[in-house]
This record gives C-alpha cells, structure tokens and sequence, in this order.
C-alpha cells in the first residue's frame, strides 16, 4: 500500500480519525502531504490520492441503492437452492462489500472477510453509519480468508469469491472504487483460495468473472447466470 496520511477536520470524528490511526498505524496531521490521505469531514471519511483521486464509500447513497437493484437479479439467483434453501454465505473477497450488503438485504446471513486493514476500516464505518437506521444481517471481519477457513469451525453452505482482475476489467477500471482498490490491496492467491472454498463450502462456490473471461484455474462451472457484462459461475457441491 502506498503511503498514507489521516487529516480530520471533523471534532465529531476524531474519536474515529484516532482508532483508524492506530489500527493502520499512520499519522493525523494538520494538513496534507504528497502523500494519499484519508479525509475525515463532515460525518464522512474520504479517500484522496496524489493524483486527487477522491472516493467516498457509503452504504446510505441513492446511486448505489439504484444500482444495486439493476444489479442483484444474477447475484441472487446464483445463491437460491430450491431443494436445500442457503442461508449462509462466506464473501472471501469483500472488497466495499456491495455484493454482500445485497446479499444480506435479501434475507441471507452474511460473513464478510477483508484483509486490508484500510478497506476495513472504511467498509466498516460506512455499515455502523448504515446500521444507526436499519437493520441488516451482514458481519464483517479484518482477517484473512485463507486463515478463516482453515482455522473456523464455522461452516458455510455457500463461498462467493468476486477476484479483481485489472487486465480483465476493463470497463471497470474507470471507475473510482476500482482504482482506490488497486490502491490499497493487494493481490491475492485466488487459484489457492479457490481450491480451499471447493473444499469448505457445504452447497456451492460461487464465482463472478467478467463475461468473456476463462474460467478460474480452468475448471468449468456446473452451470452459470450470464448478465451484459459479468457472469457468475457455479460450482456445486454433491456430498
């Protein structure tokens, strides 16, 4: 992750500009640098690179609530079982947790995992702001996925993995949530990841990729939910 800095200008945040500065261990200053830089202002956190890229994530936004009605229609059916209903699902590869919080709206039991500290935090403060006036059934963890599923007695019944592929979304990587992601994760393992969810998961891996992409680590889904310009490919499980 590049170098980062935390400015608050916000009395009413500065408990939160604190807990981010410790759990990232980065400094609060006066005013910024050269250096990206979290915006803490007016009840809100926003990310703010050198290049003065600037993204706010919210979960309470109409754009977004738009959007992911447009959106969830493929993303639900690929979680629905009529024989053996699913009820929990493991989102390995949270990222801004858009998929989950969709998920979690309709009536799924949600656990997300996030690695990136930085991602964390700012998912997680745009949830508890969420969570002030409604309710949803989504809980996100600062660990990593390998870790979770390896070591929890937890079992899920569905893994949904959405990996990032920059050469691949090209449409997307226009897009400022994109770009900040490339700017504060890393990549993962995923062929790995996904070997461990087809071991773990007890009904289904999920898997969105671009439309016209290969297959992950090659190996063809048992059926599929095409949208314009992304799919969800489905590996079923028949213990």
């Amino acid at each position: 992750m590049q170098p980062l800095q935390i400015i608050c200008s916000d009395d009413q945040l500065i408990d939160a500009a604190k807990a981010c500065s410790q759990l990232l261990s980065i400094p609060i200053l006066s005013s910024p640098s050269e250096d990206s830089y979290l915006c803490f202002k007016e009840g809100e956190i926003t990310f703010i690179s050198p290049q003065q890229l600037s993204f706010q994530h919210s979960f309470n936004n109409n754009n977004f609530e738009r959007r992911a009605q447009a959106q969830n229609q493929h993303l639900l059916k690929a979680f629905k079982d009529k024989k053996k209903p699913i009820r929990h699902i493991l989102d390995a590869t949270a990222g801004w947790c858009r998929d989950s919080f969709i998920l979690a709206n309709n009536n799924f039991q949600v656990t997300a995992t996030e690695q990136s500290a930085l991602l964390y935090f700012l998912v997680q403060f745009s949830l508890n702001n969420y969570l002030k006036t409604n309710s949803l059934n989504l809980e996100l963890q600062h660990s990593n996925a390998f870790d979770l599923l390896t070591l929890s007695k937890t079992s899920f019944q569905a893994i949904y993995l959405d990996p990032m592929f920059p050469n691949s979304h090209n449409q997307a990587k226009n897009k400022k949530e994109i770009q900040v992601l490339q700017h504060v994760t890393k990549n993962i393992e995923i062929e790995t990841l996904f070997e461990l969810a087809l071991k773990k998961a007890t009904q289904r891996v999920v898997v969105k990729r671009p439309l016209q992409s290969d297959y992950l680590a090659q190996l063809k889904p048992h059926f599929q939910y095409k949208g314009k310009t992304i799919r969800f490919d489905i590996y079923q499980q028949f213990n």
